[in-house]
């Protein structure tokens, strides 16, 4: 089995050459790549932070894109290692953050009509992430969830 990486950008006519291809299976992440939700989990993660008079560039948060919130965290607070960080604490801090920024459905061009095509195709589909179930629930509506 061969596997596609499929950019978000991509038009739908590129797509309908790699349905005649029928692939197997095509793999989705979701942050970032269905969803525009990257820079607002940067923010939940500055504004976290900040509380810990902590910072970090976005291109060092882009960086650790699909690791871990625990990695991640741990990561912007490695600089201040003697000191005692509730990582939990700062993790629902950072989830709660986000969850109120969040915008619902805010996905990419052409997603919709990219899911809905494969679908047509009976190519099956699958979202892959490592997001909390939670997070994904409150950016997206379940009729889009419901695609995979």
């Amino acid at each position: 089995m061969s596997t596609l990486q499929i950019p978000w950008w991509l038009d739908v006519q590129c797509l309908e050459r790699i349905c005649l291809k029928k692939p197997k299976a095509i793999l989705f992440d979701y942050d970032g790549t269905l969803s525009d939700t990257m820079n607002i989990h940067y923010s939940a993660w500055i504004k976290a932070l900040n509380n810990y008079n902590h910072s970090f560039k976005k291109k060092d948060f882009f960086k650790l894109e699909g690791h871990s919130l625990e990695l991640i965290c741990l990561n912007f607070l490695k600089s201040k290692q003697n000191a005692d960080y509730d990582i939990k604490k700062i993790i629902n801090l950072k989830k709660n953050i986000f969850n109120k920024s969040v915008i619902k459905d805010n996905y990419y061009p052409h997603v919709l009509k990219i899911i809905k095509l494969l679908k047509k195709s009976k190519i099956k589909i699958a979202l892959v992430t490592s997001s909390h179930k939670a997070q994904i629930n409150n950016s997206s509506s379940s009729f889009f969830l419901d695609y995979f």
